[in-house]
């Protein structure tokens, strides 16, 4: 179940999915998926995040994945409410603790060398609260890249 129109594999960068093409399933900007693991189906994945966040909640048996854009508080929160219309119906099935789900928060920074700002200050926040209220525990790590 998805937002957007199926997407064609010119769309995308090159060996972006290395090879894993016709079994994933790509979320682009402002979009959301529940994709269930199969043989036919087994990668979800989003690409050029910019200054958007995504969020995941993942099991082995299928996920929940958002590209969200920082339009402000109240989208954020739409988009979180959307999140959990497609969680909910697959929350004992697909993400129940025996599944072992993962919840993942991936919040992009901006700005150059050491200096990073969030792109959007209460986003992580707004994120974490709606993951809360959906009975989700997540935690938090920061990672650098390059």
């Amino acid at each position: 179940e998805s937002i957007m129109n199926p997407i064609k594999k010119e769309d995308l960068p090159p060996g972006l999915l290395h090879g894993a093409f016709d079994r994933a399933h790509v979320v682009f900007w402002n979009d959301m998926h529940f994709q269930q693991f199969s043989n036919e189906t087994s990668v979800i994945g989003t690409y050029a995040l910019r200054a958007c966040s995504v969020v995941l909640v993942a099991s082995p048996v299928g996920a929940v994945l958002a590209h969200i854009a920082p339009l402000g508080d109240e989208y954020v929160r739409r988009m979180m409410d959307r999140f959990n219309s497609l969680y909910q119906p697959r929350a004992v099935s697909h993400f129940g603790a025996e599944r072992h789900p993962w919840v993942v928060i991936g919040l992009m920074h901006t700005g150059d060398g050491d200096a990073y700002t969030e792109a959007l200050p209460d986003m992580n926040l707004i994120i974490n609260e709606r993951l809360v209220a959906m009975g989700l525990q997540p935690s938090s790590s920061d990672y650098k890249f390059k």
